[in-house]
C-alpha cells in the first residue's frame, strides 16, 4: 500500500497479515521504519533510518505484556506501571524522569517532571466535566 503526494514524495507500507512490518518514504527525506514482533504479537523492536543513518530501537515487556524498557542510541528509557491496574506511573531516561498519578477512575490527576532529581514542572488536573474531560489544569 502506498500514497503519493503531488510533489512526488511517497510513503509505502508493508504488512504481514494485520501487522505493519515496514514503512518507507521517498522524496526530500528518504527513510523508513521496520518493525519486528514477538511471539505474543507485541512490537519487539524497530530499525529506523533517515537519509542513510540507521538506529535500532528495542522494546522489552514485563510478564503482563506492559512496556517496561525502550533501548535506543540515546540510552534506556524505563517505564514503571502500577502492579494492580497497569497504569503508567513513572518513566526515566538518563537524568530526566516523570511521575504520574491517577484518580479512582483512571484519569490522570497529577504529572511531575524532573531532571537530576530537581523539579522542572508539575501539572494538576483539578476540574473535570461529567465525561472526565479536564476543564482546569494548574501548572507549578
Amino acid at each position: 500500500t502506498s500514497v503519493a503526494a503531488p510533489n512526488g514524495e511517497t510513503i509505502t507500507y508493508s504488512y504481514n497479515g494485520v501487522f505493519m512490518t515496514l514503512a518507507t518514504t521517498t522524496g526530500a527525506v528518504s527513510g523508513g521504519v521496520q518493525r519486528g514482533y514477538d511471539q505474543y504479537f507485541q512490537p519487539s523492536g524497530s530499525t529506523l533510518w533517515v537519509n542513510g543513518n540507521f538506529s535500532d530501537v528495542l522494546f522489552t515487556n514485563d510478564l503482563d505484556g506492559l512496556l517496561k524498557q525502550v533501548t535506543a542510541g540515546a540510552g534506556y528509557e524505563y517505564l514503571t506501571h502500577d502492579p494492580v491496574n497497569g497504569l503508567l506511573t513513572a518513566t526515566s531516561l538518563n537524568v530526566v524522569s516523570d511521575a504520574l498519578d491517577y484518580d479512582g477512575y483512571g484519569a490522570l490527576q497529577d504529572y511531575a517532571a524532573s531532571a537530576n532529581s530537581a523539579p522542572i514542572f508539575s501539572d494538576q488536573f483539578t476540574t473535570r466535566d461529567n465525561l472526565g474531560t479536564f476543564l482546569k489544569k494548574l501548572r507549578h
